[in-house]
């Protein structure tokens, strides 16, 4: 990524949002995720100031011309156009299987076109042998392909060659074409740091360093951080007029409420095993899985407990005659 000239030449701001983009847990296998400006923001702070939502469609707008991302603000989606390719997913079976499924969901024509021309530039997985499961895998592929490619194609027939750039009621004053600072306003340095006072050597005596930007292949909604928008960036407070970018963002919330709910629990049992560990550990009376004779220990000295009852008997007896 940051051996391209292209890339390198954009503003900050665009190159932060687009490494943010990719690092998002809602990104599926095609590239595709919903369009979230406030999950985005707060990911793009700089110090004290945090940019506006106009910021991050400005951004949005100029990868778009670059041919980087692709948005789609009538139905709240957001393409990483080389996603695909450059995370190497068409050299994964089960993956690109989770790709192509993923390209039979996308709502938005524009989407729709772009994708259909980066699905022609990747090959299926290939898969050698002849068990069954290879067989039904390459079957399963070949489905799935056909079915993403008619859905694609079916959605974007008819759409003009140019597309509409989004936000195009939000900013219809033009975008500037970008800055080389963050949030037109410059970089703060943190308290107490200065800059270099000698220069910097010319350069290492051998080899190069080369910097590259991972992406995790897990997309977990469970792993986000922040509550996601419950509504599209038109209907914040939510509307009772049909929108399928409000249903997106709304199915996406909920996925998000139910994976906070399982985290939680899986919290609860860990902490509740945790606890019978220890009793464990400190029990004489059980093995080391917890089991006396055979059976599950409460961890109870029975004998103890009668004996201590006897005690208190005889004790209770024992003033009764001196009374």
């Amino acid at each position: 990524m940051f051996t391209d000239g292209d890339f390198c030449a954009q503003p900050v701001t665009d190159k932060l949002l687009y490494i943010v983009l990719l690092a998002q847990p809602a990104l599926n296998y095609a590239g595709v995720q919903p369009l979230n400006l406030r999950r985005w923001r707060k990911a793009l702070v700089d110090g004290e100031r945090t940019p506006t939502d106009i910021d991050v469609m400005e951004s949005l707008t100029r990868l778009e011309r670059r041919r980087y991302v692709f948005t789609d603000d009538d139905t709240g989606e957001t393409l990483t156009r080389s996603f695909m390719r450059r995370d190497q997913v068409d050299k994964q079976p089960n993956v690109m299987l989770s790709a192509l499924r993923a390209l039979c969901h996308v709502e938005s024509p524009k989407l729709a076109r772009v994708l259909l021309d980066e699905l022609n530039r990747i090959e299926l997985p290939m898969i050698s042998g002849t068990s069954d499961k290879a067989v039904q895998l390459r079957g399963r592929l070949s489905r799935s392909r056909a079915d993403a490619v008619g859905h694609l194609e079916s959605l974007s027939e008819g759409l003009p060659e140019v597309f509409a750039e989004p936000f195009s009621e939000d900013l219809r004053d033009g975008i500037p074409e970008g800055v080389s600072v963050s949030f037109r306003e410059g970089f703060t340095s943190p308290a107490g740091m200065k800059g270099f006072t000698q220069p910097l050597p010319e350069g290492f005596s051998t080899g190069s360093v080369v910097v590259e930007v991972g992406v995790e292949t897990s997309r977990a909604v469970g792993t986000s951080v922040g509550e996601p928008a419950p509504f599209c960036p038109r209907h914040p407070e939510g509307t009772d007029t049909p929108c399928r970018a409000c249903r997106r963002y709304r199915e996406h919330h909920e996925t998000w409420r139910a994976a906070r709910a399982g985290d939680a629990r899986i919290a609860r049992l860990r902490a509740e095993g945790a606890a019978k560990s220890v009793a464990v550990a400190r029990c004489d009376l059980c093995d080391s899985d917890g089991y006396r004779q055979g059976l599950v220990c409460d961890h109870v000295d029975r004998a103890e407990t009668v004996r201590h009852g006897s005690q208190l008997v005889r004790d209770a007896l024992n003033s009764s005659r001196t009374a």
